[in-house]
């Protein structure tokens, strides 16, 4: 019952919105359409009923004069069915790229608030959210509106058609609502398992093209390590467990057909069994038996409506969990502060000023620093060192507000006034201008302004080698990492942020080039953090944290600091 409960509440949470928002009368109004249009054709289902019915008598009988009429009507009826099928076909379609267009509008915006994109990434909270986005939002709205469209036509074909059975023969009505029934409680039993493994179908498919995608993008990595075999091990595993859980799923299937398909054809022919007696006592005629049969068969397929779909209810629900996981995970309120799960706190000030501050890993199961407290002077640079994994990066996330996990108050300036340079500069998709812009790509910067800042990192042939600012490449492939993060650094003096973060930003880059950059991010007065491995660094830093380890640390002057091989191990 939980299970049916949450079923709801996800679905609720995902389907209703849409009809709630402050446009909902354009969703309204084609779904309305669409129903109307619905309610037509099956209205028309039942009128060709009579139709029919008139037209095989006519043949039976062999009534030449009332066969014409017959035919006439039975042409009207499908070709008024026909139009207005595909005219409920194209509203489907038309409600389905609109509710789309909102709904994937409506979770982007929630995945790119707070920074939930990264901490769905850093929490693992849930997998593959590239794929939920971009496939589960469609599948789901398209399963929602076929289904709907399925449930209130069967809900109509079945009163309609009852109306017609009962005038006919009582019993057959009543059976074929029995035999239904019983047919759909048995199919839910086999198909138990069925929803489970569709979920993991999802789920596994997801996993292995991630894995291909992963090859793809680090493609040149792979080849310099010669790791061919890793990978094409890694990824085949992934593949056998999509094969694994697709033989369990065509296995369940196979039990399932195998019920549906022979109770299918023994059903029926249950109505001509029933009803020859009556029309051989000459009690009714021909007609009415094709009738009889035609509604019997409506009332029995409208009611194992979860027999016959079973497949798609199954996806349907698969796709609900996915989606409805996310959706509840991006609506998730701030995580307030807990004494439990103590956090640090972080106020806006124009200065990087650290009190006492203790920083964590996010599972709260490591400490990294104990009681730091340091200022960076304004317009001058702090140079943080220590020996790999002692926790240099994770100091730049707290600084940054990514992680918070600890005691302590930082004091740190606006996000729009800082700056991150990471050791792997992120390389947008768009064009040569937007890169040098980002993340500001509105502000209006002219050509010349961009050379200039080129020039001044040593990329001065760039624009000309690819083609212009206006040319959209692929930038990873394109520029070495050493072009990256001069490129990185131009951001930097377009920008003109007042303070920036520099995690190993010249790593790539030779000790020449290394001495240009800080001279530029000097002459700017910028306020500036950087973590780096060489000691070449310091000479551009007043102040060096020195991360010892074991929670440890120490804070000197740059003058007054030795560099020692472990500190920029």
């Amino acid at each position: 019952m939980n299970k049916i409960k949450k079923f709801f509440q996800e679905l609720a949470n995902i389907v209703l919105p849409y009809f709630m928002w402050e446009k909902k009368w354009q969703a309204w109004r084609i779904f309305s359409l669409m129903m109307i249009l619905m309610l037509g054709f099956r209205g028309l289902s039942v009128v060709n009923s009579y139709a029919m019915r008139d037209l095989m008598t006519a043949v039976a009988d062999k009534n030449s004069l009332e066969f014409p009429q017959a035919c006439l009507k039975v042409f009207a009826v499908f070709t008024t069915l026909a139009v207005l099928m595909v005219f409920w076909q194209y509203t489907q379609d038309l409600l389905q790229i609109n509710w789309r267009k909102w709904l994937t509008n409506d979770i982007l915006k929630k995945y790119f608030a707070q920074q939930n994109y990264y901490k769905i990434q850093s929490e693992h909270t849930i997998d593959n959210p590239d794929q939920r986005i971009s496939q589960d939002v469609n599948n789901l709205i398209r399963l929602t509106i076929d289904i709907i469209g399925l449930i209130v036509g069967e809900i109509l074909e079945i009163g309609a058609f009852v109306t017609i059975l009962l005038t006919l023969d009582i019993f057959l009505a009543k059976l074929a609502i029995i035999i239904a029934i019983a047919r759909t409680v048995i199919t839910l039993i086999i198909g138990k398992k069925f929803s489970f493994l569709k979920f993991r179908e999802l789920q596994l498919e997801a996993d292995f093209r991630y894995g291909l995608v992963h090859t793809r993008d680090h493609s040149e990595s792979i080849a310099f390590y010669h790791g061919e075999e890793y990978e094409y091990n890694k990824i085949s595993q992934r593949f056998v467990y999509v094969v694994k859980n697709f033989y369990q799923l065509i296995g369940v299937k196979r039990n399932l057909n195998l019920f549906t398909r022979t109770s299918g054809f023994f059903v029926s022919n249950l109505p001509i069994v029933f009803l020859a007696p009556r029309f051989f006592a000459g009690e009714i005629e021909f007609g009415e038996i094709t009738q009889a049969s035609g509604a019997f068969m409506s009332i029995y397929g409208s009611l194992s409506l979860i027999v016959e779909q079973f497949d798609r209810l199954t996806d349907y629900k698969a796709e609900v969990d996915r989606l409805g996981t996310l959706v509840e995970v991006l609506s998730k309120p701030p995580k307030l502060e807990q004494s439990e799960f103590p956090t640090i706190k972080t106020v806006e000030k124009n200065c990087i000023n650290l009190k006492n501050v203790t920083l964590q890993t996010p599972d709260y199961q490591r400490t990294l620093v104990t009681d730091l407290s340091v200022e960076v002077p304004p317009g001058q640079g702090l140079l943080v060192v220590g020996h790999s994994g002692v926790g240099k990066s994770s100091l730049m996330r707290s600084i940054a507000g990514l992680w918070n996990s600890g005691t302590g108050c930082i004091m740190r300036p606006k996000p729009e006034e800082t700056l991150f340079l990471p050791q792997l500069p992120y390389m947008v998709i768009g064009d040569l201008r937007s890169q040098l812009l980002y993340p500001k790509t509105d502000k209006i910067v002219s050509d010349t302004q961009l050379q200039e800042a080129l020039e001044k990192v040593n990329l001065a042939d760039l624009t000309e080698r690819v083609g212009g600012f206006n040319a959209e490449l692929n930038w990873p492939d394109v520029l070495s990492l050493g072009e990256q993060q001069r490129l990185a650094f131009a951001r930097l003096l377009i920008a003109q942020p007042p303070y920036a973060i520099l995690d190993e930003s010249t790593s790539a880059l030779d000790v020449e080039n290394e001495k240009r950059l800080y001279h530029l991010l000097k002459q700017k007065n910028t306020t500036f953090i950087s973590v780096g491995h060489r000691p070449t660094l310091v000479q551009y830093h007043q102040l060096v944290l020195k991360l010892i380890g074991n929670a440890n640390w120490q804070l000197i002057s740059a003058q007054e600091y030795h560099p020692d091989e472990i500190d920029f191990g």
